[in-house]
């Protein structure tokens, strides 16, 4: 029992004093070490890149939604004048002798 109590107390020891890879390890795959680092702060760099270009994505989305829901307003607007003009001109040229109301439609109500 004391010797597992010796055994984790050297292995929270090595760790605290960074002396838990021995540093003939180290020196001996520092090439390996490095390039595993540069692979790590490449995926790190390249996740960043695409959760902002996801974001610009997405802020894009919306704005063209409110872009096509403008257009929708803007072209039923332009279709609702056209018409009431084309009538107007079609009523003229009947000579029906009508013309529009100047005052709103109101409901009738029976008693």
């Amino acid at each position: 029992m004391a010797e597992k109590k010796g055994k984790k107390k050297n292995f929270i020891k090595s760790l605290l004093y960074g002396e838990f890879i021995p540093i003939t390890v180290v020196r001996r795959y520092s090439g390996v070490l490095l390039l595993v680092l540069l692979f790590l702060l490449g995926y790190i760099a390249n996740k960043f890149m695409c959760q902002l270009d996801m974001e610009s994505i997405r802020q894009l989305k919306v704005e063209l939604a409110r872009v096509k829901t403008d257009y929708v307003n803007a072209s039923a607007s332009y279709y609702s004048r056209i018409r009431e003009t084309e009538m107007r001109e079609l009523v003229d040229s009947l000579g029906l002798g009508l013309k529009t109301s100047d005052c709103p439609p109101y409901n009738i109500t029976s008693k």
